[in-house]
C-alpha cells in the first residue's frame, strides 16, 4: 500500500521531499520491506545519475558506522540508485540498525509462525468438523436404514399374522360347514312324503290287517 505522502510528494514532484522520505527510511525500517510500494511508485523521480564520492566497498569488513555516516552524507548530494540500494546492504549489519534488522525479521517470524499455526489449526479444525459431519451423516444413514428396516419386519409381521389369522378363519369355516354337512346326512329321515316311504306304509297297514283278521278269526273258532 502507497503511504499517502509518499503520492502526494510524487504527484506533486516534490523530489526533495521524496529523497528525505526515503533517506529516514533505514533507520524506521532497515529491511526497507514496507517501503516497496513505496519506492516502486515514484522511482522514476526519485534517483539521479551517479557520482562516485566516497568508494562503494563490498568487503563487510569496511562496513562501519563510520562508513554509513559518509554514505548517508553522500545519498545527500547524489540520490543515486546504485548508492540507494548497496545502502540497502550495508544498513542490516552496522549497529545500531543491525539489532533493529533482526528484531524486525524475528517479529515477522513470529508473525508469520503464528499465522501458520492459525492456518494449521484451522486446516485441522476443518478436517476435524469434515470428519464428524461424515460421522454424523454416516450414523444419521444407519438409523434411518434401521429404522426402515425395523418398520418393514413389522408391516411384513403383521401382514404374515393377518394371513395366518385369514387362513385359521377359514379353516374355521370349512371345518364348521363340513361338521354341518355331517350331522345333516346322519339325523335327516326320509319323510313319508318319499314314494318309497308310502309304499312301506302301506305295506305295515297291510300286514296289521291281516294280523287282525286273523285274530278275530281265531276267536270266532274257539267261540
Amino acid at each position: 500500500m502507497i503511504d499517502k505522502y509518499v503520492k502526494e510528494y510524487a504527484d506533486a514532484n516534490e523530489v526533495k521531499l521524496l529523497r528525505h522520505y526515503f533517506a529516514n527510511s533505514f533507520s524506521i525500517d532497515p529491511t526497507f520491506r514496507s517501503y516497496e510500494d513505496d519506492l516502486e511508485y515514484c522511482k522514476s523521480k526519485l534517483f539521479e545519475p551517479h557520482e562516485e564520492l566516497t568508494p562503494l566497498t563490498t568487503d563487510r569488513t569496511s562496513w562501519t558506522k563510520g562508513y554509513w555516516d559518509k554514505l548517508l552524507r553522500d545519498l545527500n548530494e547524489n540520490f543515486s540508485e546504485k548508492r540507494f540500494y548497496h545502502m540497502r546492504d550495508v544498513v542490516r549489519v552496522i549497529p545500531p540498525y543491525a539489532e533493529k534488522y533482526q528484531e524486525i525479521l524475528e517479529a515477522e517470524h513470529r508473525v508469520r509462525e503464528e499465522a501458520e499455526r492459525k492456518a494449521r489449526e484451522e486446516a485441522e479444525r476443518k478436517v476435524r468438523e469434515e470428519a464428524e459431519r461424515k460421522a454424523r451423516e454416516e450414523a444419521e444413514r444407519k438409523a434411518r436404514e434401521d429404522a426402515e428396516r425395523k418398520a418393514r419386519e413389522e408391516a411384513e409381521r403383521k401382514a404374515r399374522e393377518e394371513a395366518e389369522r385369514k387362513a385359521q378363519e377359514e379353516a374355521q369355516k370349512k371345518t364348521a360347514s363340513e361338521t354341518t354337512q355331517e350331522t345333516t346326512y346322519r339325523y335327516v329321515p326320509r319323510t313319508p312324503s318319499q314314494p318309497q316311504g308310502k309304499v312301506l306304509w302301506g305295506r305295515v297297514a297291510l300286514a296289521a290287517a291281516v294280523v287282525v283278521i286273523l285274530i278275530i278269526l281265531f276267536i270266532l273258532l274257539l267261540g
